[in-house]
């Protein structure tokens, strides 16, 4: 969240998608991160899942945001 505030702020727009990216790139790491929370049985497969589901909807949220931006650049 963060990163999509900091490239909002931005006024050039490579270091707009600079951010943007790394945000969604930020987006695969806690999709990662859940596959250690799952093998050491940190949360169930339900949440897990459902974090997972949310991870992937920021992820094509962030894509669909940068994907419009540069359509309009």
């Amino acid at each position: 969240m963060t990163n999509l505030a900091e490239g909002f702020e931005r006024t050039h727009a490579t270091e707009k998608l600079q951010f943007w990216h790394v945000a969604r790139a930020s987006a695969g790491e806690v999709r990662s991160l859940l596959y250690v929370v799952q093998d050491n049985g940190l949360a169930s497969n339900d949440r897990s899942q459902a974090v997972q589901q949310l991870a992937n909807e920021v992820s094509a949220l962030t894509k669909g945001l940068i994907n419009s931006f540069r359509k309009r650049d």
